[in-house]
């Protein structure tokens, strides 16, 4: 419930601004002096600013520890870029040694073929 000020809460039971925090993990809840007085006697109360100002806090860390892992990600990936890239290169490094050693055995074989008049088993 919205009180006078825009961002004033007014408390449903009490009728009155709500200026508190019970900090009791039971509780979490933003209460008024009387809530306060009558409910939460032997519980953790503190002003709702220290509150927020808490929780900015704690969104902050959160935010900047996002912004760390996206930062880590972004370089993990970006590395992984770069082997995918290295991969690609080795595979066709690879590929054309494999087609110049085949060549090679063909050549060896067709002469040794010529050489000992024995026919051309690769022209089946």
């Amino acid at each position: 419930m919205k009180g006078e000020k825009e961002n004033e809460r007014i408390c449903k039971n009490h009728k009155v601004p709500v200026t508190l925090f019970c900090n009791e993990k039971s509780c979490q809840e933003i209460i008024c002096q009387t809530c306060a007085f009558l409910g939460h006697k032997k519980h953790t109360i503190i002003d709702v600013s220290e509150k927020v100002k808490e929780l900015k806090g704690q969104m902050e860390a959160m935010k900047n520890a996002g912004v760390r892992w996206w930062r880590y990600f972004e370089a993990e990936i970006s590395k992984l870029e770069k082997i995918d890239v290295e991969i690609d290169r080795a595979t066709i490094t690879a590929l054309d040694n494999i087609r110049e050693r085949r060549r090679a055995l063909i050549d060896i074989i067709e002469k040794q073929a010529a050489e000992h008049k024995i026919p051309n088993w690769l022209d089946f």
